[in-house]
């Protein structure tokens, strides 16, 4: 198992030879003097240029349990529509399997109960040759793995 940052709290300080900032009634602006500029977006009423930000300060807001890759296969791939996953971990996993087409549209979801090791079977015999992706969710629908698998028949 490896642990994911999910997401972080970025607080933003040019480094530059001179600028400042300003609040106004629709948020604070920050300006700098020598510093390389990235790109510049203008509208009717604006001009707002992007430049370097260096990061002051990260805060962990949050961390999930994924799954290593030598913990899961999915096989064979490419395939003529059979294919398995096999699941192995040191603790329980208890979710499910999807598996989506490019669409984004469920094509099968299979509950996985509490077990350190799961092989589960499919048949796409029956559906398009394709991309697919298999997804292991958690119980809260975090994702523990994204997989491909190519369908030809």
């Amino acid at each position: 198992m490896v642990h994911c940052l999910v997401a972080q709290d970025i607080s933003r300080q040019a480094i530059t030879n001179g600028g400042g900032s300003a609040m106004v009634s629709t948020g604070n602006f920050n300006f700098s003097i020598g510093q390389a500029v990235v790109q510049t977006a203008e509208g009717s009423s604006f001009s707002l240029t992007q430049g370097f930000q260096q990061p002051e300060q990260f805060t962990d807001v949050g961390t999930i349990t994924v799954l290593d890759q030598g913990t899961y296969a999915v096989f064979p791939n490419p395939t003529t529509g059979q294919f398995a996953v096999e699941l192995t971990a040191s603790e329980f996993i208890e979710g499910s399997i999807q598996i989506h087409d490019m669409l984004g549209q469920c094509i099968v979801a299979k509950e996985l109960k509490p077990d350190n090791y799961h092989l589960e079977q499919f048949d796409f015999d029956q559906q398009y040759s394709g991309l697919y992706v298999v997804s292991l969710l958690d119980t809260d629908q975090n994702v523990l793995f994204n997989q491909k698998i190519i369908i030809q028949q």
